[in-house]
């Protein structure tokens, strides 16, 4: 007998994501161990340029990301307009739960404590992402929407996209402070195996749940309405004159 997979409303699945990754995220950070691949290019520039804190290079950095999905994939959603304000708060976050962990142990096995549970955190709040199918921060939105597009592995580019964020923090962080900030064996780590660790997730979650908006707004949002077709039609247009 077939089991029955439980309701699990988009909207929650992605505040828990908002939520739990700007925790996991700065417990990184707190671990020393290495940064996530995701962030350890805005955890460079947080260094080199101090005047921003890390929450809004994190921010300024998935702004560039999603111009560059939209100019691979060659689409434009109106999701992705959402998604900027989800990167907006996720960013207010890490700049709140850093403070709020300033007072945390540092001692080596509390570092590697918050080292695991920030690993499988991430993984586990990318694949919540992923599901729930809503604006979700550009990061994320780039591996499933570059995945679904090509038809790729999520694996295959999560682990692409993380290895080419590691080589823009070494390469930046070597150039301007001359030593190597933020990267290190736990990002190597994430680097070769969060892609997996997120596909791991996003299988138990399918299997368990289905995944839908609660609220008709939610849906409305993401299918319907004419600021979508104006915004998709606009794009294309660029996208096709291009071509020609």
């Amino acid at each position: 007998m077939r089991k029955e997979k439980k309701l699990f409303p988009c909207e929650i699945a992605l505040l828990i994501a908002v939520m739990i990754n700007s925790i996991n995220l700065c417990l990184l950070v707190k671990s020393s161990f290495g940064i996530s691949t995701l962030s350890s290019v805005s955890f460079v520039l947080s260094s080199v340029l101090s005047g921003l804190s890390f929450g809004t290079w994190t921010f300024l950095i998935q702004v560039i990301t999603m111009i560059i999905l939209v100019f691979i994939i060659k689409k434009f959603k109106t999701s992705y307009i959402f998604s900027f304000v989800v990167a907006s708060f996720f960013s207010m976050f890490v700049d709140i739960v850093t403070l709020l962990m300033n007072g945390l142990p540092i001692g080596f096995w509390w570092r590697i404590f918050y080292f695991l549970i920030g690993f499988i955190g991430l993984g586990f709040g990318a694949a919540l992402f992923i599901k729930s199918r809503l604006p979700a921060m550009p990061f994320d939105l780039f591996v499933r929407d570059v995945s679904e597009e090509k038809h790729w592995s999520i694996r295959s580019v999560k682990i692409v996209y993380d290895l080419v964020s590691v080589g823009i923090s070494i390469t930046v962080s070597y150039l301007f402070l001359h030593k190597i900030v933020g990267v290190g064996i736990g990002t190597i780590v994430s680097a070769f195996t969060m892609g997996i660790v997120v596909q791991f997730f996003v299988r138990i979650l399918e299997k368990n749940y289905s995944f839908e908006p609660y609220f008709k707004v939610t849906k409305t949002i993401m299918e319907k309405g004419n600021l979508k077709d104006k915004i998709n039609r606009y794009f294309n247009n660029i996208f096709h004159r291009n071509k020609s």
